[in-house]
Order: C-alpha cells, then structure tokens, then sequence
C-alpha cells in the first residue's frame, strides 16, 4: 500500500501538486492523466523517491 496525505510540490511560484491525497492498496492499478505539465512525472517522482514534495507525507512502501 501506499498512502499520500496533502502533497504539495511547487517550482517557484509554479505550483504542480496542491494537497493531493491518496491511497493505493496491493494489487491495484492506476491511472494518472493529464496535461503537459501537471504534474504526472512530479508524482512519479516523489512516489519513487526520486524527488521530494515541499509538504505532506507519503507512506506505507513496502520493500521487499
């Protein structure tokens, strides 16, 4: 599983993601549409570490 609470990412006065919560449980699949430049690798991004969201949490990975 995993969990985001209040996500918030910005690039200087650009915000990308603004409170974005969400749980994903084992053996579910997903979507994430958008425009360019919404905010789709963003998430990716902070979902696999890469990147880190200004504000909230992301929990629940489970590594294995």
């Amino acid at each position: 599983m995993i969990r985001a609470e209040k996500l918030v990412k910005k690039y200087g006065e650009k915000t990308v993601i603004d409170g974005l919560s969400f749980e994903i449980t084992d053996g579910e699949k997903i979507v994430i549409s958008g425009v360019s430049g919404s905010g789709k690798t963003t998430l990716a991004r902070i979902i696999a570490g890469i990147e880190k969201a200004d504000s909230g949490v992301i929990c629940g990975y489970d590594v294995r």
